[in-house]
């Protein structure tokens, strides 16, 4: 009896692992999601030492989920490496830098980000069901906010989200593809 119960532990700690288990984007065109959470010089200086930081897990549907313990959302949240290296988008002397260095160079945390910095992440072309999760860490005994939102995306489009929008059921457009900068601080 406990060798099953310690299978069935497995499994489902398995599947809540799963759910954060990234997935490469296979059929792009030049299609991304582009995201910001904006926030005022003085919401963020009351953020204590986290220096402006949020969690987001941008999920897509996935329908090919055969099994019960492999949940149908699957993450697609960029390697954090290449937030913090390859497009050195954070200050040396920024906290998210300083505890990244922390990992080891290929498990850099890929769900952490700052607000006021514009990202840009790829997307299937085509039909999807995305899921964002956002954690803030001024409200962790919250819970995450959860939005979900279904596209039809075209080559060259962007699905450009507004995270402090989002409440009052605005923030998301699709615009033509334009070249990204990334991590452009917005004002």
């Amino acid at each position: 009896m406990k060798f099953l119960l310690a299978i069935f532990s497995m499994i489902t700690l398995n599947s809540c692992l799963m759910e954060y288990t990234l997935v490469k984007v296979k059929k792009s065109e030049n299609t991304y999601i582009k995201f910001i959470f904006p926030k005022s010089v003085e919401e963020i200086n009351i953020l204590s030492g986290k220096q402006g930081m949020y969690k987001l897990f941008i999920q897509i549907y996935d329908q090919k989920g055969e099994y019960f313990f492999i949940p149908n959302y699957q993450s697609i949240n960029p390697d954090g490496h290449k937030w913090l290296y390859d497009y050195k988008c954070y200050p040396a002397d920024s906290y998210i830098f300083q505890t990244s260095k922390l990992y080891f160079n290929s498990s850099v945390p890929s769900n952490e980000f700052l607000y006021n910095y514009e990202y840009m992440v790829q997307i299937p072309v085509g039909k999807s069901k995305l899921r964002f999760l956002i954690l803030e860490e001024n409200k962790k005994y919250e819970g995450y906010v959860i939005y979900t939102k279904e596209v039809n995306i075209i080559p060259n489009q962007i699905l450009s989200v507004n995270f402090s929008k989002l409440s009052a059921g605005e923030g998301v457009a699709i615009l033509p593809y334009c070249e990204f900068i990334p991590c452009v601080l917005r004002n």
